[in-house]
This record gives C-alpha cells, sequence and structure tokens, in this order.
C-alpha cells in the first residue's frame, strides 16, 4: 500500500524528490524606536531571510532618507541567525555596539539604524522531516481527531 503523502504528492502533482527537507522558519521582530510612527510594531516573517531598506522590495521598508535599498539583511543559514550589512553601510549597532561586519544574532538583541531600533524577539528553524514525514505526520494527527477530512483521505488512498 502506497503512503498517503505519496498518493497526495501523485494526485496533486507536487514536485517531489526524497532529498527535498520540508523547512519551517520564523523570524520574530519588532521595531521598537522609529521617527516614523506607522513603522512600530510586531512583525513575523516566515522565511529564512528578510531585508530592512528603502526599496520597494525590502520586507521591512522606510522611508528614511538616510537608509539604503537592502540597507541590512537579516538571515537565518545553518541553524544560526545574522545580520548582514549592504556594502556601501559603514556601520550599525547592535546591542549598542558598532558593527561593520556580519554578526551573529539572538533571541532580544537590538540592531540600531539612524533613528531605527529593531529588537529580535525570537527566530526558529525546524529542518528536520522530509515531506512524506511531515504529511504522514499530520494525517495520523487528522485520525486521532476524528476530523471530518477523513472521507477525503479514503478517496485518495483509493
Amino acid at each position: 500500500m502506497k503512503s498517503f503523502a505519496y498518493l497526495v504528492i501523485q494526485k496533486f502533482h507536487l514536485l517531489y524528490s526524497p532529498f527535498l527537507n520540508y523547512n519551517l522558519y520564523m523570524i520574530d521582530l519588532e521595531i521598537s524606536k522609529s521617527a516614523e510612527e506607522k513603522r512600530l510594531g510586531r512583525y513575523i516573517f516566515h522565511k529564512d531571510y528578510i531585508s530592512f531598506g528603502v526599496d520597494q522590495h525590502d520586507e521591512l521598508l522606510t522611508e528614511d532618507p538616510k537608509i539604503l535599498p537592502a540597507h541590512i539583511s537579516i538571515v537565518i543559514e545553518e541553524f544560526k541567525l545574522y545580520v548582514y550589512l549592504h556594502e556601501d553601510v559603514e556601520y550599525i549597532l547592535v546591542n549598542g555596539k558598532r558593527t561593520t561586519a556580519p554578526k551573529l544574532l539572538k533571541a532580544k538583541d537590538t540592531i540600531t539604524i539612524d533613528d531605527t531600533q529593531i529588537v529580535i524577539n525570537n527566530f526558529l528553524i525546524q529542518n528536520n522531516k522530509t515531506r512524506k514525514e511531515y504529511l504522514n505526520e499530520k494525517v495520523e494527527e487528522l485520525k486521532i481527531n476524528n476530523s471530518p477530512l477523513i472521507p477525503v483521505l479514503q478517496i485518495l488512498n483509493e
């Protein structure tokens, strides 16, 4: 009998590779200080890369004329969180200390750029399951909770 994950992948024509991991990323941060009040608040991103700058493609956008496009990038690499500076940026402050190179971050670290202060609340990486394992786990949860989706599962198994 074929697994449910295999049937879902086959039925919905999902790309499948046994080497493809199911990755979950989250970067949770807060802009705690800014000259632009509308920018204040908590931001949660479900990705492994975000940038702060004035370009429309930056995830954290500002209108500060002293800030460059992609002024900084916050990146999850090898289960760690880093901040990178744009090549034209002289420095930023991390926890009040001048930084001119990529810097390892942790929860509660503060990044200061001009009048803006960004606090890293948390970050999360889950990279330990294949897509098939993840789907099979979710199917078991549906069965345990007597989900109304069980008839759909039976149709997919046919």
